[in-house]
């Protein structure tokens, strides 16, 4: 975010909702637009603009994160993706790999 512009409340909103939501099945921002009101095509935009990143990466993004702590509480890393809204650990790995440029195994040695 740049200077100190308070953030729209639509995108607080949708920051909020992505936090209790992030996992389930098909959150994404048609989702998320319906919630606020507003076009996607807005919406893509106000939120990159505030945020700094897209509605996608962001929930991408809650997503590896909960995965990652799960992970090092001592779960493995396909219940740790599955349980954080990936489709199946290969899809996890490959966005951690993305993230990271390591492996998520490596990052959360035990």
């Amino acid at each position: 975010r740049s200077g100190t512009t308070a953030m729209d409340s639509r995108v607080e909103r949708c920051l909020e909702w992505i936090k209790a939501n992030f996992s389930i099945e098909g959150a994404n921002i048609a989702m998320l637009s319906e919630l606020v009101f507003l076009s996607e095509s807005r919406l893509a935009h106000l939120f990159r603009q505030q945020v700094g990143i897209s509605v996608h990466q962001y929930i991408l993004w809650k997503k590896v994160e909960m995965a990652v702590k799960r992970a090092m509480e001592g779960f493995s890393l396909t219940d740790c993706a599955y349980d954080s809204g990936f489709a199946d650990s290969s899809h996890f790995i490959k966005t951690f790999q993305k993230m990271f440029g390591i492996y998520p195994s490596f990052a959360v040695k035990k």
